[in-house]
């Protein structure tokens, strides 16, 4: 790939964190790639944290307007960030639901999910209401649309009819972060652990995951503890009061955001790796947790089913399965050695980057 900048992109700025989920990472990972040709500007009204990924990379620069920071970031994008680059020749980003509705020559759009129409009730109000006033627009304002898995490309396409322009650049792990380690200090607590990993809201179904490990320890058919790591999300007061007053209370551990090499030991360490959730536009967690070789149970409502996973990827349908009985299944099953034959060598950001650089040239 050429070193030769073509040009200047502007993108969505309020998707960059230093703490990662699902949208900041794919914000992230697919900048680093895009600065390789382009300097990317990202534009916001509120402060941009930098992720460390992009702290060094001298072809990424900032554009603030904190006079107009009490807008919501939203309606700024879409409605005032316009009359700014009415007249631009250069393209736009938005890496989350959201574009300007004029302006800019190529106005690009990136879709993780539909979560505001399958599943409003696990949204707040407010992001709820704005999803459902803008999207629609920003779907017909788009010249192309950026699905993050073939799963929501199907959703979009099911529900907007807009199948002509959906390009699928997939979500991607690095299999140079997430793998099986074999070795441990051997100094270190051997703790038996289930594990589950996302912002902790209500779409992540961890109810079910906590109802669950509480009857299979009540059974005395597990004496191992529960993991729950995550930034914490919204509408999670009564999750956290259920844990509080639960009989295994000291066994339910919130440990809040961990970087990705704390988590990878933890998915090496795992009997096993949950991932209830009721709806998902990709699901990464149960991917790093596969790349580690820990058995995962992944919600079928993903992209986790299209990806064809064999040994130890097990896959729960929230609306039919009981999860108790599939735990206990997977924790007796014998777990299968993963052989790395290749599996998910295509599932890279450097591949989904392609798709970027043929809808922005």
């Amino acid at each position: 790939m050429s070193s030769k900048k073509l040009g200047k992109i502007y993108a969505d700025g309020r998707f960059y964190k230093k703490k990662h989920d699902g949208v900041s990472r794919y914000a992230t990972e697919i900048t680093v790639q895009l600065c390789k040709k382009y300097e990317v500007v990202a534009i916001s009204n509120n402060k941009i944290i930098i992720p460390n990924e992009l702290i060094s990379e001298k072809n990424f620069k900032l554009l603030q307007f904190p006079l107009l920071n009490f807008i919501p970031g939203t309606i700024f994008i879409s409605l005032f960030l316009p009359f700014f680059y009415i007249f631009s020749k250069c393209s736009f980003i938005g890496f989350c639901h959201t574009i300007p509705f004029f302006g800019f020559k190529n106005r690009l759009l990136v879709v993780h999910d539909i979560v505001a129409y399958k599943y409003p009730e696990t949204m707040s109000f407010f992001g709820n209401l704005l999803t459902r006033l803008f999207f629609p627009l920003s779907l017909l304002s788009a010249k192309n649309i950026v699905s993050v898995s073939e799963f929501t490309s199907i959703e979009l396409s099911s529900n907007f009819n807009i199948r002509s322009k959906i390009h699928v650049a997939r979500n991607a792990v690095d299999k140079n972060v997430f793998y099986k380690q074999n070795h441990f200090n051997t100094n270190s607590q051997n703790i038996n652990f289930i594990l589950t990993v996302g912002t902790i809201e209500p779409r992540k179904n961890l109810f079910a995951l906590i109802s669950s490990y509480e009857e299979v320890v009540e059974l005395e058919l597990y004496s191992g503890d529960l993991y729950i790591v995550g930034a914490s999300g919204w509408k999670n007061k009564k999750l956290h009061d259920y844990v509080k007053l639960s009989p295994y209370s000291d066994k339910i551990h919130f440990l809040g955001f961990l970087s990705d090499q704390d988590l990878n030991i933890l998915y090496n360490k795992c009997d096993v790796f949950v991932s209830p959730s009721l709806y998902e536009g990709f699901s990464i967690p149960p991917v790093e947790a596969y790349c580690a070789g820990c058995k995962v149970i992944a919600s079928k409502y993903s992209e986790i089913p299209y990806l064809n996973l064999s040994a130890n990827m097990y896959i729960y349908d929230p609306k039919r399965n009981n999860l108790t009985n599939l735990i206990l299944h997977v924790l007796n099953h014998k777990e299968e050695v993963i052989k790395d034959n290749g599996e998910l060598n295509d599932l890279s950001w450097k591949n989904s980057s392609e798709i970027f650089f043929k809808l922005l040239s």
